[in-house]
């Protein structure tokens, strides 16, 4: 892989990109900051065309909707918020008990999902930012959240080293998919929901099927805790980031290599574009970078 900076800290700042959302249709990227900033970024000149501001904190998650017109996003601050992505209006704002670590977005069910430090998760309407639900789904902090494809399921982990299936017509527990020792640090779901990837503390990358948790495969590669999981859009690829400063592209009908790249410092977050097949990564330095196949 090519890679080419996207973004650089700005007058000597070490503020870390903490989240990377690509736009639907492409053509932006939304990268949320350690001091509470969104930035929307031109792909293709690199340059920032909108920052916004409000948060208190880290932006731990940020998810621009599938319209363009609207973004999601989770921080540090105990709130999560749905900003509109153009105009002067004052964003929605959801309040939780601790630090949202977690967000996911069933935009055709017109749900999302939240998930905190406590081990609460709220659902929550898309169009209002009003709790539909409370879950306590975990003991620890909930790393990564995950809506099947149909909006009905919601695929839990966390701290905890549980991996957990919730029936959301229900708002209840279905079952638990994986349990294991180790801190679940960041999580992605399959295109076609059979296969959960869970990266550990270790370094470790869990394959796991969703029909029959006994079928695990493990993936090494990388030398320090895994902190981003990404599904490539076709559904053939993931990508993984750790903090010994690797970015590896796995082919999942192989389970192997295809590509490994090493970046500045530890890496923080993972985004894929949606029709360039190229892959974004942000680290603690505060750059980020595009990978070009």
């Amino acid at each position: 892989m090519e890679k080419a900076v996207l973004l650089r800290p700005s007058n000597g700042s070490l503020t870390s990109v903490t989240s990377l959302s690509t736009a639907p249709k492409g053509g932006s990227l939304g990268c949320g900051t350690t001091d509470g900033r969104i930035l929307l970024v031109d792909t293709k000149k690199g340059k920032i065309i909108q920052t916004i501001q409000g948060h208190e904190g880290a932006v731990a998650a940020v998810s621009i909707l599938k319209d363009g017109s609207r973004i999601v996003t989770s921080s540090w601050d105990r709130t999560t918020r749905l900003w509109p992505k153009k105009g002067k209006e004052e964003p929605l704002i959801l309040k939780h008990n601790s630090e949202v670590k977690a967000l996911a977005i069933a935009g055709q069910a017109g749900k999302g999902a939240a998930g905190a430090k406590d081990g609460e998760v709220k659902i929550f309407s898309l169009g209002t930012l009003k709790c539909i639900r409370n879950l306590q789904t975990h003991r620890s902090d909930v790393s990564g959240l995950a809506f099947t494809d149909d909006g009905t399921g919601l695929i839990t982990t966390s701290w905890d080293g549980e991996c957990k299936l919730w029936d959301v017509s229900k708002y209840e527990a279905d079952h638990t998919i994986l349990s294991q020792g180790e801190r679940v640090r960041a999580m992605a779901l399959s295109k076609d929901d059979s296969r959960v990837f869970l990266g550990l503390h270790s370094g470790t990358i869990l394959v796991v099927n969703r029909e029959d948790p006994a079928d695990v495969t493990r993936l090494e590669g990388h030398d320090d805790l895994v902190s981003a999981l990404a599904i490539s859009p076709d559904g053939a690829y993931l990508a993984s980031g750790g903090w010994d400063r690797k970015v590896i592209v796995w082919r999942l009908k192989s389970n192997r290599k295809k590509n490994t790249g090493t970046i500045l410092s530890g890496v923080t977050a993972l985004s894929w574009g949606p029709k360039d097949g190229r892959l974004y990564s942000a680290d603690f330095s505060g750059t980020v970078i595009a990978w070009i196949p």
